[in-house]
């Protein structure tokens, strides 16, 4: 998005469209380019401003969407504006979601020798599935499948 097309500083009207104040997010580095206008505050009744800000897209110009915080500072990333330079979508095409949830899934579970030394079996789909794991192997124990 250009910056002609991103609302200037301050409140935000938008046809029936009200918005509290807000602030261009600018991302890179030389020259640091505005690539979002966010809100200072939540917006009250999120969804049904949502609802009409997609609906009013091609009027507008502005795709909506909620931001989430760093833990432990809510005013991280977008108050700070820590982004690197806007990437291109083109390369969601060479991008395999498998494998950059499994790089991101690494390390978020202990390893095999910590799982060993805590004592009690993990798996990437929590403790409900490690309890019917061992349900299961019970179960085949006591009919003599084992």
């Amino acid at each position: 998005m250009t910056t002609a097309r991103l609302p200037d500083e301050g409140d935000l009207l938008l046809g029936p469209i009200t918005l509290p104040a807000g602030k261009r997010v600018h991302a890179g580095f030389a020259p640091a380019a505005p690539v979002a206008w966010v809100t200072s505050q939540a917006v009250p009744d999120a969804g049904r401003v949502w609802a009409a800000l997609s609906s009013g897209h091609p009027e507008y110009g502005l795709i909506p969407f909620l931001l989430g915080a760093l833990p432990g500072d809510p005013a991280r990333p977008w108050d700070s504006e820590e982004f690197g330079d806007p990437a291109d979508p083109a390369q969601l095409d060479h991008m395999h979601a498998a494998e950059i949830l499994a790089g991101l899934w690494d390390g978020e579970m202990p390893s095999e020798g910590e799982e060993a030394q805590a004592g009690e079996p993990r798996s990437s789909m929590g403790a409900r599935c490690a309890a019917r794991s061992a349900c299961q192997k019970r179960r085949k124990t006591h009919h003599g499948r084992q």
